[in-house]
């Protein structure tokens, strides 16, 4: 996985997941996730909502025994034709460290089927 850090000091991890989005207006948008971190998340989807928009960002990590979801309120940040960046409007530490701990243990997972 690669980690580097942004100039807001976060480390922040390219992680195999994807993201669902949806506005208090009920607006639903589906993408595929770039970058994430303790502060927000970045994802590249078809459209983007304006910037913000309350929302609840649900990221997915599908699995052989299903997907774990973890729902997070958001902001819409910033939107742009490189994607679209939601800022988490809550505590989500324990939450992404579970999530990252999910994503390696599948990544070392599917290496020692290959």
């Amino acid at each position: 996985m690669k980690e580097y850090v942004e100039n807001h000091g976060a480390a922040r991890q390219t992680l195999p997941i994807r993201a669902e989005v949806k506005s208090v207006a009920g607006v639903f948008l589906d993408g595929e996730v770039l970058e994430v971190d303790m502060v927000g998340v970045r994802m590249v989807c078809s459209r983007d909502l304006p910037v913000g928009t309350d929302c609840i960002v649900t990221l997915v990590l599908e699995e052989r025994r299903g997907a774990v979801r973890v729902p997070l309120n958001g902001e819409v940040a910033e939107a742009d034709d490189t994607g679209m960046a939601i800022v988490f409007k809550e505590s989500c530490e324990d939450r992404l460290e579970h999530l990252q701990d999910l994503v390696s243990y599948s990544l070392s997972a599917s290496r020692e089927r290959s």
